[in-house]
Order: C-alpha cells, then structure tokens, then sequence
C-alpha cells in the first residue's frame, strides 16, 4: 500500500520506487504485484492510487483473493506465481 502511494504521488524516497520512477513506460513495461489485506486493498485511497498508477502506465498483477497472512481470506492476497509468469510471458510476446 505504501509503495503503491509512494509511486502514485512521486515520492522516490526509497531504492525500489526511485528505481521505477527512473525506468521509462512507454518502452519498458513495468510490472506491479500487489499484496495486502483485504481491508488495505478495498481502501479508497489505494483504489485511487491504483487507477493513477494504471493511467501513469503501469501494469498491474492482480491482486488474487484467498487466505491471507493477517487470517482473514479476501481481495488483496499477491497473485499466485504462475499467474504473475503468464503475464510476464504475455508482455514478452507481444513485443
């Protein structure tokens, strides 16, 4: 959630969001893979952050929904490997 933030408004205050603010979208897909609690993924603020980071031009991963750390099962949870290798795979090919 908060780096989703971070990237959203264009805080770079950390390697990995000044390591992905620097890398141009328009020729490099940049791919992000949220994980958090259901009540952390349905907050308007992440939604916000979301569709902002969308708009800026990055690709989003899911989340997936199941069983997550905090015991709770819901929206939120990172989506399995399998499906973050599909859509890697994906982008690959349509290059």
């Amino acid at each position: 959630m908060d780096a989703l933030a971070k990237l959203a408004s264009g805080r770079t205050d950390d390697v990995v969001t000044l390591i992905l603010s620097a890398i141009d979208r328009s020729k490099v897909p940049v791919f992000l893979a949220p994980s958090m609690n259901e009540v952390m993924w349905s907050q308007p603020s992440t939604q916000r952050n979301v569709k902002q980071l969308v708009d800026d031009g990055f690709r989003m991963i899911g989340p997936g929904t199941g069983w997550q750390a905090c015991r709770a099962v819901g929206a939120g949870r990172m989506s399995e490997p399998e499906e973050l290798l599909e859509a890697l795979r994906e982008a690959v090919n349509t290059r």
